[in-house]
């Protein structure tokens, strides 16, 4: 019987194993994908503005995109500073 339980609790843990390489890799495959959006010829200023109201894709989905993404993240930030300076929405002080 002790046989019987040892071989049983060795498999388990080696299905546990397994179960958690996959895991790992269906992460690490999630993450390169999300990586390579940001490739993607679609997201444009314009489309990215559009997803942002969009009700399937949202204001979250953008926050994913910008941390995923630094250089449209940079980007966006630099147009918003660039259109308050122009509206004069900033003042001297908020612009250094």
């Amino acid at each position: 019987m002790d046989r019987v339980r040892t071989v049983n609790d060795r498999a388990a843990a080696r299905y546990q194993q397994v179960n958690l390489e996959v895991l790992v890799e269906a992460e690490t495959e999630r993450q390169r994908i999300r990586r390579a959006r940001c490739y993607s010829p679609v997201l444009s200023p314009g489309a990215i503005s559009a997803a942002a109201t969009d009700a399937r894709l949202g204001g979250m989905w953008v926050e994913e995109l910008m941390r995923d993404c630094p250089q449209f993240a940079s980007f966006v930030s630099d147009l918003v500073l660039r259109r308050a300076r122009e509206a004069g929405l900033l003042s001297l002080a908020e612009q250094r």
